[in-house]
């Protein structure tokens, strides 16, 4: 992927922009992933990150990871994904998005500011140390990188639990229950053999809900899986989801990989 990484300098969409998936300051990034995505042979520009990044690019830069691990790899606890992603020496493993996470946020070994923090303060948290993400050596050599002086002006691990205020991106529905009552878009199928869905929105905001609700009135399938691309009008192709059997969630690539975060 011809990343260039540069110093942001995006004028923020207005909060209705049928683009963005939540809040303006956080989510603006979000369309430029997708983007890079849909074409990765296209030269495109994504922020850089730098010790006085303002606190409003620092959330949007750290806000679009976030996106990408709990959205599209559907990994519902990103710590244990992360902490299974660096034990296999975070190799792209042939996934375009884990070859985006290296590029923009691994540049310079920044990306162990969000998995310790996905590890201390994500699902099942309470049981974890820092020292048991990829163990004692590890995490002293993170506590003498990044705890005594930090490199950054603003990150995801300190400041507090929430420092940068990530998950404006979205929440995702743990039942039926936290979903919306009612389906929006269109869902245009293919037959039984084919097993081809496209998902047609309005606007991003909420599209996963909406995945959820489609996928839920197709007819189920013997040990094969639908493939739903979807597209929101206004933004483009935000790719193609199928149903994990094992974990019943949806997400896009290899399914070794979404299973490794949940």
């Amino acid at each position: 992927m011809p990343i260039k990484l540069v110093r942001s300098n995006h004028e923020l969409p207005a909060q209705d922009d049928p683009t963005l998936v939540g809040q303006a300051e956080w989510c603006h990034l979000i369309p430029t992933l997708h983007r890079i995505l849909a074409n990765p042979s296209e030269a495109v520009e994504m922020p850089q990150i730098y010790k006085h990044m303002k606190f409003s690019e620092a959330c949007a830069y750290w806000e679009t990871a976030v996106y990408l691990l709990r959205f599209l790899l559907d990994w519902r606890d990103p710590g244990t994904g992360l902490q299974w992603w660096y034990r296999n020496n975070q190799e792209d493993l042939g996934d375009p998005r884990l070859t985006l996470l290296n590029q923009v946020w691994n540049s310079e070994g920044q990306l162990d500011l969000l998995a310790a923090w996905f590890w201390e303060h994500g699902q099942s948290a309470n049981d974890r140390r820092g020292q048991d993400f990829l163990g004692k050596a590890w995490w002293d050599i993170f506590q003498r990188t990044h705890s005594n002086k930090p490199i950054y002006d603003h990150d995801p691990y300190h400041g507090g639990y929430n420092a940068l205020h990530l998950g404006h991106s979205g929440s995702l529905p743990c039942s039926g229950s936290d979903l919306p009552t009612t389906s929006i878009g269109t869902l245009l199928r293919s037959d039984l053999k084919e097993r081809k869905c496209v998902l047609i929105l309005d606007e991003a905001r909420g599209w996963y809900d909406q995945l959820i609700l489609h996928g839920e009135t197709l007819p189920p399938l013997d040990n094969q899986s639908w493939h739903i691309d979807v597209v929101v009008k206004p933004m483009g192709w935000l790719g193609t989801f199928r149903q994990s059997r094992k974990t019943g969630l949806w997400f896009q690539g290899r399914h070794l990989i979404h299973v490794a975060g949940n």
